[in-house]
């Protein structure tokens, strides 16, 4: 009997066809609980999270436990989870799962990882199923910062794999190492068993074939992998995502953060998620961590599914198709209770709160305690421009660049129950009017004499009151003809320019002041007294001030430390913090100043700096000239100094 050609490629077609029909799948809760599968009691969140994930809420009703779980997400968390109007179909792109550490986070992922696995090996041909190019690896990746953080749910997916049945004819054993294992398809058997039924019978002296790998690829790889990234993922998993590197805020665009900082939390989303796109409705993100500050792609994801933890959350429409649900350890793992973390809440509440208490933590939370913020704001002390015969004042502006806010703050030193006292008496912002001209939104600029006007109305205020207006300090942007207007006036005023060294020097002692509570700043509108303006707001910036603080970023660089705004997210500007830091720092300059302190202010202000002996600071009545000389050396040294 002879065949003719095409009766060869028919049969082969059919023989193929047969070796890689798919193979009837179980749903994903089954394989879990199945003693055919994984075998496992997964706890309340894990099948709720399963459920949802894979749409098997009407086939497996919602447990007791489980609705109790679906209350306590709205009733403390305003998350709301409606399954009774949730589309079975409705495609989920992005999971988030912001969830206190030992809140089994990392066993849920290698539930879905496995059968994310199982159901491609049900697909027979996967790679012809999602019409990628055959023998290209599809991939099932985790990855993490760290090498432990990304081996560790890699290993416990491998375990899965390597202890049930399903998994042992399609297990690659080449390619079967620490960071890495490949599973064969029904597809890639069949080739397999071609190839070797050639090579036993290929002609004397013709090379074998080469086997192919697995064609299903598990992974877990660091943020400094760049040979895994832009290959075709079925299911990325972003573990400890909020622990990723950030950009660093001197980048000015997406192609610097790319360039330079390829294994930053930004730099890892651009490159990996688009690759989970060649699957459709089957590929997923999984976004899982516990939370740090509020700051980068894990918090905007946070935010981006309506989390209630960002500024105005009510005016966000949550992304449809990003599911995201929080809890802290306690309530996401039952085999702990409150008590068990006391000890760690008592060490480090602020870290405490972010690890186990799965809150998001204030960006200036890693080096200042958000209470000491909130207790700066005196619940007595009101808005005001009135000056003490005994108190010296200093007032600090910030001009405005590129449409920020013109910040103007003022205070004074007083010696308290405590100590010394910081007192911030008030501050006024002014914004730039804002049109918009051909559907582009522009900003109009702030016009300086407005603001020459109202700080001068401000020191009149306090002169008038029996104070005295000890210096104004101006940043250096466009605030040249502002402080030559002051000084034809009569006012020190002078630069204090906000370079990242001086604000090294200014911050810490902000923070410092703050953290042993000697700052009191003003919370109450002003009452009746003489003013320099009509201030009917005076206390709404007191919500932009916090705001600032709390957003408020430290980068260490060596021997350096920056303070500054960060460069996205929902707070950008640092406007109020800066005058009211630099406030702080020039008052504390005359509350204990050395002999080179002294000599600062003088050769800055051009009057001789004298100490109180009394029980107030500033300048009085009774004190002492700097010891370099009296007022009338000191202006000879200088003109001596200019020639």
């Amino acid at each position: 009997m002879t065949f003719s050609f095409k009766d060869v490629v028919e049969t082969e077609y059919d023989e193929r066809e047969r070796a890689t029909a798919p193979i009837e799948a179980v749903d994903a809760l089954e394989f879990i609980t199945s003693s055919k599968f994984l075998d496992e009691t997964p706890l309340p969140l894990q099948s709720l999270v399963i459920k949802i994930l894979y749409g098997l809420w009407e086939k497996y009703p919602v447990t007791p436990r489980e609705q109790e779980l679906i209350d306590l997400l709205e009733e403390e968390w305003g998350i709301v989870i409606d399954l009774d109007h949730r589309d079975i179909k409705q495609r989920i792109e992005v999971l988030i799962l912001v969830i206190g550490r030992r809140g089994t986070k990392t066993s849920l992922n290698a539930y879905i990882q496995t059968y994310e696995a199982y159901k491609l090996i049900c697909k027979g041909d996967p790679q012809k199923y999602y019409g990628i190019r055959r023998k290209h690896p599809i991939q099932i990746m985790n990855t993490a910062k760290d090498g432990d953080q990304a081996r560790d749910p890699f290993q416990l997916v491998k375990d899965n794999i390597k202890r049930v049945d399903f998994f042992r004819p399609y297990v690659d054993p080449a390619k079967d190492n620490e960071s890495e294992l490949r599973l064969f398809s029904p597809a890639d058997v069949y080739e397999n068993k071609k190839i070797q039924a050639y090579n036993e019978t290929r002609p004397k002296g013709a090379p074998k074939q080469n086997k192919v790998e697995g064609s299903i690829l598990i992974s877990g790889v660091t943020t400094s992998a760049p040979g895994k990234r832009g290959k075709a993922i079925i299911c990325l998993t972003l573990d400890e995502y909020a622990h990723f590197d950030r950009a660093k805020t001197s980048a000015t665009s997406e192609a610097d953060i790319l360039q330079e900082m390829p294994q930053t939390d930004y730099a890892m989303w651009k490159a990996l998620t688009p690759a989970v796109k060649d699957f459709h409705g089957d590929g997923k993100i999984l976004a899982i961590s516990s939370p740090r500050e509020k700051a980068g792609e894990f918090y905007k994801l946070y935010c981006a599914a309506g989390g209630r933890e960002q500024i105005s959350p009510d005016n966000v429409v949550p992304e449809p198709n990003y599911v995201m649900l929080q809890l802290n350890t306690w309530q996401a793992n039952s085999h702990f209770v409150e008590e068990n973390f006391a000890s760690d809440y008592k060490k480090d509440p602020v870290g405490a709160n972010m690890e186990y208490g799965a809150h998001f933590g204030d960006p200036s939370s890693a080096f200042v305690d958000p209470l000491k913020i909130e207790e700066m704001f005196c619940p007595t002390k009101h808005f005001s421009t009135m000056g003490s015969y005994h108190s010296g004042h200093i007032i600090t502006v910030d001009p405005a660049s590129k449409g920020d806010t013109y910040a103007v703050a003022w205070g004074h030193l007083q010696l308290g129950q405590s100590g010394t006292e910081y007192h911030i008496d008030g501050m006024y912002g002014f914004t730039p009017t804002i049109t918009v001209v051909d559907g582009h939104i522009q900003r109009g600029r702030i016009d300086p004499s407005i603001v020459i006007t109202f700080i001068k109305g401000v020191a009149d205020s306090i002169k008038r009151t029996g104070g005295k207006v000890l210096e104004i300090c101006y940043d250096q942007f466009n605030s040249v003809d502002s402080i030559f207007d002051l000084q034809a006036s009569g006012y020190a005023a002078f630069e204090t320019t906000f370079t990242n060294k001086y604000k090294g020097k200014m911050y810490p002692d902000f923070l410092e002041k703050m953290n042993i509570n000697q700052i009191k700043c003003f919370s109450l509108p002003q009452v009746d007294q003489p003013t320099c303006y009509i201030v009917n707001e005076a206390t709404k910036w007191i919500d932009t001030a916090k705001g600032e603080i709390k957003y408020l970023q430290r980068v260490v660089s060596g021997n350096t430390v920056y303070f500054g705004a960060p460069s996205s997210g929902p707070i950008t500007t640092d406007d109020f913090a800066d005058v009211m830091a630099n406030l702080v720092h020039r008052l504390a300059k005359r509350a204990k100043p050395d002999r080179k302190t002294m000599l600062e202010i003088y050769k800055q202000t051009g009057v001789p700096v004298r100490i109180s002996t009394g029980r107030t600071f500033g300048v009085g009545s009774s004190g002492f000239f700097p010891k370099a000389g009296n007022a009338k050396n000191i202006a000879a040294q200088r003109m001596r100094r200019h020639r």
